[in-house]
C-alpha cells in the first residue's frame, strides 16, 4: 500500500540503505513511484501510484513535504484536486509558511504526511482526525523512526525485532 517513511538519526551512517529497506517493504505488486529526500540525518519517503506524473514529495527552501491520502478543503485552491497528492503536498507546504504548526488544524481529509523545515530543523507529523491513515513512530537508539505502516520501521535492520514483555 502506498504511504509515507522516515527517520532522523543524530550518528550519521548510510541513511540511504535503511530509507531504501523502508521504502521497499511499502511497494506491492503494481507499478509504484517511490520519492525519497535525504539530508544527513533526515531521511523522508513515499510510495505512491503516480498517476499522470504527480508527486507526494514537494520541497522549497524552506521545507520538505510527503503526502499520503486526500484532502477535502472547502477553501481548496480553485482547479486544484484533492486526490492528486501533488497539489496536496503544495497546499499543505503552503498552509504551513502561513500557519506554522497551526497547519494541522487546517486540514481536512484522509491523509498522513510529514513536513521538515529546514531552517528550525523541526518535524512536523500529522494524521487525519479519524486516524485513517495512521503513522507510527519510535525513538530508538539515537533515531526517530516513523511510517504509515509498522512494517515500514520493521524494515530497518538496526531496528529490534523482539517482544518486550515488561
Amino acid at each position: 500500500m502506498p504511504g509515507i517513511v522516515g527517520f532522523i538519526s543524530k550518528n550519521f551512517n548510510p541513511p540511504e540503505l535503511n530509507l531504501n529497506a523502508m521504502l521497499d517493504t511499502m511497494r506491492y505488486g503494481r507499478a509504484q513511484v517511490i520519492e525519497s529526500y535525504v539530508e544527513k540525518q533526515v531521511n523522508l519517503g513515499c510510495v505512491h501510484l503516480g498517476k499522470g506524473g504527480q508527486k507526494a514529495l514537494y520541497q522549497s527552501d524552506q521545507a520538505v513535504v510527503i503526502f499520503f491520502g486526500y484532502l477535502t478543503q472547502p477553501n481548496f485552491p480553485p482547479g486544484a484536486d484533492g486526490n492528486n497528492p501533488s497539489a496536496a503536498a503544495r497546499y499543505i507546504h503552503n498552509l504551513y509558511l502561513t500557519h506554522g504548526e497551526e497547519v494541522i488544524q487546517q486540514v481536512a481529509g484522509a491523509f498522513a504526511f510529514a513536513l521538515w523545515d529546514k531552517k528550525t530543523k523541526i518535524l512536523l507529523l500529522a494524521s487525519d482526525h479519524l486516524g485513517l491513515r495512521p503513522i507510527y513512530y519510535t525513538d530508538y537508539n539515537g533515531s526517530f523512526r516513523f511510517a504509515s505502516e509498522v512494517k515500514g520501521i520493521l524494515a530497518d535492520s538496526s531496528f529490534p525485532h523482539h517482544l518486550n514483555f515488561e
